[in-house]
């Protein structure tokens, strides 16, 4: 996911580029490739060294404007290189999320219309969270990340030849040989909203987006219809405005997704735009799998969840959605003029265990805390970092219990990485939570947000070393808090800009 700042993806980074797709790894989303030749199996996603140096330019420009930014619905998401994408496919379909494509919550009765699309990718086997989106008439189907740091939604175009890179080797979109696609033109609101008249005199609305770790696309504006089912899509596609990339620059150029899905906050981002156009609820939200992945994407409110309100109004929800329904909690969405596209909130407290880690004072770095779907990994200040660290390090590390590990990444030697002693059972993804403690982030709200997430909401298979783990949270020096795809693993987070913007999370598994 990538937006002029948002970059500060995990440092294996969001996006893969040309280089070899070593191993698979990465995660919600989330994460990139491996040096050329080079063949990783961690989690962490394949690494390329050069992406590495993107996310550095990311860490960065964060640190200019003050803090991590994120940049960045859920449609399939897949992996590169020699990954098997249709196997993954395969796989992903069997596990999406019970909570948002089960029996129970696909009979759900409501008036509000809706669509939920599977995810496909995982921290383990992807380097990137992505979607198949159906494009024009008759449809095309594209590869796009899903990305909440971004609002712009793009695709290469037809007449992009070698400006643009070869991707999955799907045929590129062509305006022409689409019954139902508009130019949008210069001067029009669609226009206003994203792009800007082109040089030379032409009428066409064209769009240049540069990224912080040097990447850039450019393009045309075009109406056209997306296709996307449940109730919201009667089969004769949906009208959105989205790029035709024309250019692409950098690691754009070479990763292997065709495009990005923008869900960032913004009238030009593809939930915006159903909502503004269809009268759905101006609410998304994204459900990421564990270990192996999957999960899923709704646009409007999912069926199936109680929702926190005060009030008679709370009443009848809750009793309308059932007694043993989840119940999404809610924090309210924080603004800032300068980066308006992104979902910021204020984090009270982290624990691990008993433990406390940090308070309040401790996340006001640069924006607060940032949400960011396309990036892999979680950020938090130094002083965090190392606290989390010690906390941790008391809890797990014993003669009968764990030693530390040699990270995955020799580029990154400060990786903090865990294994069992020689005489300990090994770590298994099972085990986790046997040894590890939980970690506890409590939000800001009367709702009284409070998140308890396993082991595996922060640490991620090494690959490498044999039963070994490392964690996902990373030191982002003094330039603030983002919270990555690893963090919200089977939980439902529900992005709610109705009235004055809101988030609610659930565990759902």
């Amino acid at each position: 996911a990538r937006d002029a700042i948002g970059m500060a993806a995990a440092k294996r980074t969001v996006r893969p580029t040309t280089s070899g797709y070593v191993g698979a790894r990465a995660c919600l989303a989330l994460c990139l490739v491996a040096a050329a030749a080079a063949t990783r199996a961690s989690e962490a996603a394949p690494l390329d060294f050069g992406a590495e140096d993107d996310d550095a330019a990311r860490m960065r420009e964060f640190r200019r404007f003050g803090m991590n930014d994120a940049r960045h619905l859920t449609v399939p998401l897949s992996a590169r290189g020699a990954f098997d994408v249709s196997a993954a496919r395969a796989g992903d379909r069997k596990r999406r999320r019970r909570a948002l494509l089960g029996e129970e919550a696909a009979s759900d009765e409501t008036d509000d219309p809706y669509a939920t699309l599977p995810l496909h990718g995982s921290v383990k086997e992807h380097g990137y969270y992505y979607v198949d989106v159906s494009l024009g008439t008759p449809p095309k189907s594209f590869q796009v990340i899903v990305d909440t740091g971004s609002t712009l939604t793009y695709v290469p175009c037809v007449d992009c030849g070698s400006n643009c890179g070869e991707h999955t080797g799907a045929p590129k979109f062509d305006p022409d040989s689409s019954e139902t696609c508009e130019r949008v033109r210069c001067g029009t609101e669609d226009c206003h909203d994203v792009g800007g008249c082109a040089a030379g005199g032409s009428d066409a609305c064209e769009y240049s987006k540069s990224y912080a770790e040097h990447s850039s696309v450019h393009g045309r504006l075009v109406k056209d219809k997306v296709h996307l089912g449940g109730t919201l899509d009667e089969g004769d596609g949906l009208d959105v405005v989205f790029g035709c990339t024309t250019r692409e620059m950098g690691s754009i150029h070479g990763q292997v997704a065709d495009g990005l899905m923008g869900l960032g906050n913004g009238v030009d981002s593809f939930p915006s735009q159903l909502a503004r156009r269809y009268g759905l609820t101006d609410a998304f939200s994204l459900c990421f799998g564990a270990f192996d992945g999957g999960g899923a994407v709704t646009f409007g409110k999912v069926p199936g969840f109680a929702r926190s309100v005060e009030g008679d109004e709370g009443a009848r929800n809750a009793s309308a959605a059932g007694a043993s329904a989840p119940s999404l909690r809610y924090t309210r969405l924080l603004r800032n003029p300068a980066h308006k596209s992104y979902y910021i909130l204020k984090t009270l407290e982290w624990s691990l265990g008993s433990a406390r880690v940090a308070g309040e004072n401790d996340f006001t770095a640069g924006y607060g805390t940032v949400l960011d779907s396309g990036t892999t990994f979680t950020y938090v200040t130094t002083p965090v970092f190392e606290s989390y660290v010690e906390v941790l390090d008391k809890a797990v590390l014993g003669p009968d219990s764990t030693r530390r590990v040699d990270g995955p990444d020799p580029s990154y030697p400060d990786d903090v990485c865990y294994a069992a002693v020689a005489n300990a059972p090994p770590l298994t993804e099972e085990s986790l939570v046997d040894v590890f403690p939980n970690l506890t982030i409590r939000f800001e709200g009367d709702d009284e947000l409070t998140l308890e997430l396993p082991p595996k909401n922060y640490l991620f298979i090494h690959g490498h070393v044999a039963d070994a783990f490392c964690l996902g949270v990373m030191d982002n020096g003094r330039a603030g808090t983002l919270l990555g795809g690893i963090t919200a693993r089977d939980v439902l987070v529900e992005y709610d800009l109705t009235g004055e913007g809101r988030v609610g999370m659930v565990a759902a598994d």
